[in-house]
């Protein structure tokens, strides 16, 4: 474990771990990206795209507020 706590944080790695730091980062975000892109993952974010809709009305106005932007912008 303590190889792992070494390399997970890069800004507070030591430089000499530099190069384990990247493969350890790298390899993190492909597991990450597998993941969250595979049928499970995606069901677990409850994404809602990529679906038909027969009537969109834009962004919902509370969203829009939160945001701080307008339809117009």
């Amino acid at each position: 474990m303590q190889v792992i706590d070494d390399i997970a944080w890069p800004a507070t790695a030591k430089p000499e771990l530099s190069h384990g730091v990247a493969f350890f980062t790298e390899f993190r975000d492909m597991t990450a990206t597998g993941f969250w892109t595979s049928k499970v993952g995606i069901e677990d974010l409850q994404y809602m795209g990529n679906r038909p809709v027969a009537e969109w009305n834009g962004c919902p106005d509370a969203a829009m507020q939160h945001l701080g932007v307008t339809h117009t912008d």
